[in-house]
């Protein structure tokens, strides 16, 4: 689209400049008709008008296939030129002070264009249209000339471009003839970091989906969901070390988190929160399956129960207020050994205790009181 708009632009410009430097180089040559003063009508290939000084101010000429009209300021510098072709082109030119094109508006077969250049004549923005009107766009480009954002129609749809300093596209957006859309976010090198793509067409409730159409569908490494105020209240990403989920409350506060962990031993995790932000309930799993486990903590943030299972055996601990241990029980894998223990809810030490082993024969295990 940029490169078309370019050259709709710049055809009528090339033709004017043709005309400016042609007419003049004529009109040296002195093939020039004096007209009578009385005469209503003059007819001539080329015209002349002077100031007092004798300064050329406008030149109006014609060559075999194209009409040109130059007008000068009081220093011979050019400021505006007006020229057509016999090929159906037409362009016009206005300088600045310099003599240097400044805007440029030119129509030919091919379509038509207007241009804006800066001092240093780097063309800014550039807006073109195909002579059927089925195409258009409008680049607003940097200093080095390069576009930095461009917006493009065309019978495909409509499309939106954001691009860096070296002319990379970074951020665009597509919208199709049926409602198709396509949202894509790049890296400094081109390469995709986000990409959302879906059917954006309005949709009456109840409307019956057409043979063929697909359902939505996003492609992106991260999604944030938003209320009706705009304010974040789900998040789903892609982080280096794994994927994660968590939903926020109306204040913003991460209520419930859902995530892997990726390393050594990848494990998915899933922690829910009350609204001061303490852990209340989690839960974990090893993808490998070498260990999970559960967690419940109180109104305090303190941990109360606890249970964990890996090859070596399972375990599930109930803590007091103060998170100290009171409770534990442990079964070895393979139906081997078993621990129950009681701790003392105030100094934490153990007053009872059962175990079993292999070693020992069942008669031999009994609960017994520690020692003191």
């Amino acid at each position: 689209m940029q490169s078309r708009m370019r050259w709709l632009t710049v055809v009528g410009v090339l033709g004017m400049a043709f005309l400016g430097g042609a007419v003049s180089h004529w009109m040296l040559t002195g093939r020039s008709v004096e007209a009578q003063e009385e005469a209503k009508v003059v007819r001539a290939q080329a015209v002349v008008i002077v100031d007092a000084e004798g300064n050329e101010r406008c030149v109006l000429g014609v060559l075999p296939k194209a009409v040109g009209l130059t007008i000068k300021d009081a220093q011979g510098k050019e400021r505006l030129t007006l020229g057509a072709t016999s090929e159906g082109g037409t362009g016009l030119s206005l300088n600045d002070t310099a003599g240097k094109q400044r805007i440029g508006l030119g129509f030919d077969a091919e379509g038509s264009g207007l241009f804006l250049l800066d001092s240093k004549g780097v063309s800014r923005v550039d807006v073109g249209l195909a002579p059927d009107g089925s195409e258009g766009g409008l680049s607003l480009n940097g200093a080095n000339g390069k576009s930095r954002g461009a917006i493009g129609m065309g019978k495909e749809g409509v499309g939106l471009s954001l691009r860096d300093d070296n002319g990379v596209e970074r951020l665009g957006a597509g919208l199709g003839p049926g409602g198709g859309g396509d949202f894509v976010a790049k890296d400094a090198d081109g390469n995709d970091i986000w990409r959302a793509l879906g059917n954006v067409a309005q949709r009456l409730p109840g409307a019956a989906r057409q043979p063929g159409e697909a359902e939505n569908v996003i492609r992106a490494k991260s999604v944030v969901l938003v209320d009706d105020e705009g304010k974040e209240r789900g998040v789903l990403g892609v982080l280096p070390d794994g994927a994660q989920l968590v939903l926020r409350d109306t204040e913003g506060r991460p209520r419930m988190a859902l995530g892997e962990a990726v390393g050594e031993a990848t494990a998915w995790s899933l922690i829910l929160k009350d609204g001061e932000g303490r852990n209340r309930f989690a839960c974990g799993a090893q993808v490998d399956g070498e260990g999970s486990g559960m967690g419940i903590w109180d109104w305090n943030g303190t941990l109360r129960f606890g249970l964990g299972a890996e090859r070596q055996g399972c375990g599930l601990v109930l803590n007091n207020e103060e998170g100290k241990e009171i409770i534990g029980v442990g079964v070895g894998s393979g139906g081997g050994g078993g621990d129950l223990f009681l701790r003392n809810p105030g100094d934490g030490r153990e007053v009872w205790r059962a175990s079993r082993t292999p070693q020992n024969p069942p008669e031999e295990q009994a609960g017994q009181a520690p020692p003191g």
